[in-house]
């Protein structure tokens, strides 16, 4: 059996006409686009990365 990927929680609002679908995407928030939180992740990752180089290193 064949399992899917996890869901996100997506919510697609389409209560306004916009030119982009990307304002129809948000995660979280209404007011946050799906764009700002998945950079705000990646944004974190590279933290948690970098201070695990840090962390450690052998040199």
């Amino acid at each position: 059996m064949k399992e899917g990927p996890l869901k996100l929680n997506q919510v697609i609002k389409i209560s306004e006409s916009t030119e982009e679908a990307e304002q129809h995407y948000f995660f979280d928030d209404v007011n946050v686009s799906a764009t700002d939180t998945v950079e705000r992740h990646l944004k974190r990752i590279d933290d948690v990365v970098a201070d695990a180089d840090v962390t450690f290193s052998s040199t």
